[in-house]
């Protein structure tokens, strides 16, 4: 079954010309100018511009950037170095003594993590240093 067949009517050919027609001019650009949409940076922009590190909560945002970069070595259930990530109590005293922020910025004061692996991006970071 076709799209246009969805719409077409064969008692009311003048509504399915119509129906037609908006069909191929509307929806049809439409689709292609959406799906060729994409954000730019403007000269002097950084990818950290565009992210939203400003509204930072634990459950919704943090915890799934830690299970998805950290659990891997620091879960409750292998907990490397006793660093546990996955729970609020664990997360904040790391974060609150610096060692969370200071091991993801990388910046040698820390053991840099995640460990054997690429650096987070700036925007990961800037939600972690904000929460």
């Amino acid at each position: 079954m076709s799209v246009t067949s969805c719409f077409l009517n064969r008692n009311q050919p003048t509504k399915n010309l119509i129906t037609l027609v908006l069909i191929v001019f509307c929806l049809v650009p439409a689709l292609f100018l959406t799906g060729s949409c994409r954000h730019e940076l403007l000269p002097g922009q950084t990818e950290v511009d565009l992210c939203d590190s400003t509204n930072v909560s634990f459950q919704k945002t943090v915890l799934p950037l830690l299970i998805q970069n950290c659990s891997r070595c620091h879960s409750s259930s292998i907990h490397t170095h006793d660093i546990i990530l996955d729970d609020y109590p664990h997360v904040r005293a790391f974060a609150k003594e610096g060692s969370l922020y200071g091991s993801v910025l990388q910046n040698g004061e820390y053991a840099p993590m995640p460990y054997d692996a690429p650096k987070l991006d700036d925007c990961t970071i800037a939600i972690i240093r904000n929460w």
